[in-house]
């Protein structure tokens, strides 16, 4: 019986440290963030006084080949971005991006022959950003992108508004959006020939709320559009 006891007392000992080696195996190959607390530092909030202006370019080339017996396209598309951020006060920023699409055609030959190329120059985003209260409030105004729910329902660019209030246990948004002063070329809510020949102009409406239950999140969100 002591043997015993004595056995049962060493397994749970040699358990118990091949358990504490496993979690130190897995902490030098996974970040934790309980990880370097002692080298924690609070970072300011970004104003124009210590983040200025920033601004940057974007360039996506796109080569494109098509061979079957209709005939045969060579194209590409390049697409330039210019952006620029102005920081304003207390995390608020101005944002501002352009956008050109070139499609150039190399070869069109058989059904082809119609193509050719085409430049579409937009102004992509222009929009405010405001925060307030520790950055629990958050408003924004103008172009940008908006998203109901998962984005299933409304996912996209638009002129319009937003606010959303942020907390440790709920969370609502509430936006509005109007799409007819999009460039048509590049208007993505296009249905029908009206909106192909005079461009999409719809409007938008709706809202998310999450509710934090138990680990678990909750969201309810509904939309409008006409």
């Amino acid at each position: 019986m002591r043997l015993r006891i004595i056995f049962v007392l060493l397994m749970i000992t040699i358990c118990t440290n091949l358990f504490a080696q496993s979690i130190s195996d897995v902490d030098r190959f996974f970040f934790g963030y309980d990880a370097d607390e002692d080298f924690r530092i609070v970072s300011s909030d970004k104003s124009f006084s210590n983040s200025g202006i920033q601004y940057g370019a974007i360039l996506s080339p796109i080569f494109i080949f098509e061979d079957n017996d209709a005939g045969r396209l060579g194209s590409y598309i390049l697409n330039a971005k210019l952006w620029a951020r102005l920081y304003l006060w207390s995390n608020s920023f101005l944002y501002v991006r352009g956008k050109d699409s070139y499609l150039g055609i190399i070869t069109n030959q058989g059904s082809y022959k119609s193509y050719e190329s085409d430049n579409v120059l937009d102004l992509d985003l222009a929009y405010l950003s405001m925060f307030y209260l520790s950055n629990t409030i958050n408003i924004s105004l103008g172009r940008n992108y908006y998203t109901i729910g998962t984005g299933l329902v409304l996912n996209g660019r638009g002129d319009g508004a937003e606010a959303a209030w942020h907390s440790s246990y709920f969370s609502i948004n509430l936006l509005g959006l109007y799409t007819g002063l999009l460039v048509k070329e590049d208007n993505p809510y296009k249905l029908n020939d009206k909106d192909i020949s005079d461009g999409a102009k719809r409007m938008f409406g709706g809202g998310t709320v999450y509710i934090l239950l138990q680990s678990k999140i909750l969201s309810v969100w509904t939309s409008s559009n006409r």
